[in-house]
């Protein structure tokens, strides 16, 4: 405050100084006056931001904000809270007598697909509340992210929040395929294009509130995922080379209808174009790539669990299980329509010998009755792939009947 005034102070003197004519060079008061002038007019615009700056500067999201998510299979709106998370609104303090679990995740932690209160997460809430006492569980899913991104949220929520228990939603061979290609960014088309990174970087660390069209408004107006994806099937289906165009043309017709009309995530099909074989890379106990991402993984892991004893929380893993992996069903549309190259049965990264660096924490990843039920019940959007709503039904359902108690 007293450099604005300061600031000010100085802006009429210069300005009074110009109007009395006192004997200055006059280009070098006009510059004075102009450089004040433009740093008024920066000190303004980090008022302005500042004024519209929420209470939490939000976690994950823009506190307050809700999008609709449209697809050729659903239509569901996220509503994010004052904290910056899909979940409702809750308090940063702990209440007596009720525990708190945070749970990291990607996209199926997030509920990608359905409405919060379908969501495993809301659902397992229940459940524990029914047999296990009061209990909140704190949706931390963001889409698109690993076991590095949890680990860099973490260590801003779990201080903050003081869980009891802290669980990572280990995506089945997906973390571990994005710790393999942590180095080696897909190619396509970026989905917005911005100024060059060291202009717009620093400013939207200067003026965060103002640069983020989400943060200081709510709106439940589609989001503009339509055009988004089909520029960038349109960028894929150019830019394919023979070869790829033929796996393509492979392609059942109902995946290349929505594909083609931007109503299919493009990451689907050009991942079955370009990594046809990554399923059977990430089984593969000879793989390089795949023993360095397991290391990765491994890494981030004994990190969160070092931050969550820190704070006189506990480390579990819970393993999502990929449709790959639980449902013949599934199994055979990505083999058999997409070209994919077939995983084991059983994959490697579910055996308990995966776990071994994590000693003391418990994983949860037997889905052989979760299986059972994939057989019954239709648990994935077929081109989607994520959990339906019976899907995080049939997850909640088999992860509680194998959580143990907290102490």
């Amino acid at each position: 405050m007293h450099l604005y005034v300061l600031t000010g102070v100085l802006w009429l003197v210069l300005l009074g100084m110009s109007r009395l004519k006192v004997a200055l060079p006059r280009r070098l008061l006009n510059l004075s006056i102009s450089g004040i002038t433009l740093l008024l007019c920066g000190y303004l615009l980090l008022g302005i931001d500042r004024w519209m700056a929420p209470d939490h500067p939000g976690y994950l999201f823009p506190p307050g904000s809700a999008v609709r998510y449209t697809t050729s299979e659903f239509d569901v709106t996220a509503h994010i809270n004052s904290m910056g998370i899909r979940d409702r609104e809750f308090s940063m303090k702990k209440t007596p007598g009720k525990k708190r679990i945070l749970v990291f995740g990607d996209s199926f932690t997030f509920g990608w697909g359905v409405a919060l209160e379908a969501t495993w997460l809301k659902l397992w809430e229940a459940d524990l509340n029914r047999t296990q006492g009061p209990t909140e569980v704190l949706n931390f899913g963001q889409s698109g992210r690993w076991t590095q991104d949890f680990l860099r949220v973490a260590q801003l929520a779990v201080p903050e929040l003081k869980p009891d228990v802290v669980v990572v939603a280990y995506y089945q061979g997906n973390d571990l395929f994005q710790a393999m290609e942590h180095e080696q960014p897909r190619e396509g088309v970026a989905f917005d294009a911005q100024p060059p990174v060291y202009i717009w970087q620093p400013l939207q660390k200067l003026l965060p509130n103002l640069l983020n069209p989400l943060a200081a408004t709510s709106s439940e107006e589609p989001l503009k995922i339509t055009p988004t994806w089909l520029v960038e099937a349109t960028f894929l289906l150019d830019n394919y080379s023979p070869e790829q165009q033929e796996r393509y043309a492979r392609f059942p017709n109902p995946v290349k209808h929505h594909f083609e009309r931007g109503k299919l995530n493009p990451g689907v099909v050009d991942g079955a174009i370009r990594q046809s074989e990554r399923y059977a890379e990430m089984n593969d106990p000879q793989s390089s790539r795949a023993r360095a991402g397991r290391e990765k993984v491994m890494r981030d892991l004994q990190a969160i669990k070092a931050l969550a004893e820190k704070q006189g929380a506990t480390l579990r893993v819970v393993v999502v299980p990929h449709r790959t992996y639980l449902s013949s069903k599934d199994r055979a549309f990505e083999v058999k329509d997409l070209g994919m190259a077939a995983p084991p049965e059983v994959p490697w990264e579910a055996q308990p010998s995966f776990w071994e660096p994590l000693e003391g924490v418990p994983v949860y990843w037997n889905h052989s009755t979760l299986a059972k039920r994939a057989e019954r019940s239709k648990l994935y959007f077929t081109l989607d792939g994520h959990f339906t709503r019976e899907g995080n039904r049939a997850f909640a359902d088999w992860l509680s009947t194998q959580w143990q108690p907290l102490r």
